[in-house]
């Protein structure tokens, strides 16, 4: 079996410029994406009190699960580009013209595509199963804040269309005093709990 070619100086040229054009493709992407999902989690700001702060991470902790996504995507644009600019300038010509085999030519970029599919699936299996996980605590941390803020004592307070809670007061430690919940959410089955105390936790 004839060996891979080792890369060259014009290979080491092309394998720049691919990783160049690519992270170029992929921050452009990522953006786009990243904005589009930061506005959809702007009700943390704007609803329920968060700072910035927590806003930025949550959405940051997404940016693993787009990575594995987009990743791809931006090396085959990339390569795309890369391979129209060359031909446009008549290097692949010339190249070829100095002897250069196209398997030469290629394995720059199949070099590139195999880095990016090995950093890819740590991404996927380590570093985003980690993001997610990390997004769900964060995200029962704020709905369990949010309802500690606007819980108000001697108010009934709707939260979805058929639940309803109402408690007395509110102890010094936070927990809630005399606690009504009527949950009609059913209406073959409504349930209604009364307790002597109760508290929000914050769940998964």
């Amino acid at each position: 079996m004839p060996a891979i070619p080792v890369l060259g100086r014009i290979g080491r040229r092309l394998l720049g410029a691919l990783a160049i054009q690519a992270l170029a493709a992929f921050a452009a992407l990522t953006a786009i994406l990243w904005l589009v999902g930061a506005l959809s989690r702007i009700d943390l700001v704007t609803d329920r009190g968060q700072t910035l702060l927590t806003f930025l991470a949550i959405t940051a902790l997404a940016l693993p699960a787009l990575a594995v996504v987009l990743a791809p995507i931006a090396v085959f644009l990339a390569s795309i580009f890369l391979l129209w600019k060359l031909a446009g300038d008549s290097e692949i010509a010339a190249m070829a013209a100095a002897g250069g085999s196209p398997r030469r030519l290629a394995t720059p970029f199949l070099a590139f595509a195999a880095l990016v599919a090995l950093a890819g699936g740590y991404v996927a299996n380590s570093v985003a199963p980690a993001a997610a996980r990390v997004t769900t605590t964060m995200l029962a941390q704020v709905g369990a804040d949010f309802l500690s803020r606007v819980l108000a004592p001697g108010a009934f307070s709707s939260f979805e269309d058929g639940l309803t809670l109402h408690f007395r007061a509110r102890a010094a430690d936070g927990s809630l005093v005399g606690v009504f919940i009527d949950d009609a959410r059913d209406p073959a089955r409504r349930m209604t709990y009364v307790a002597k105390a109760g508290r929000t936790t914050k769940s998964a």
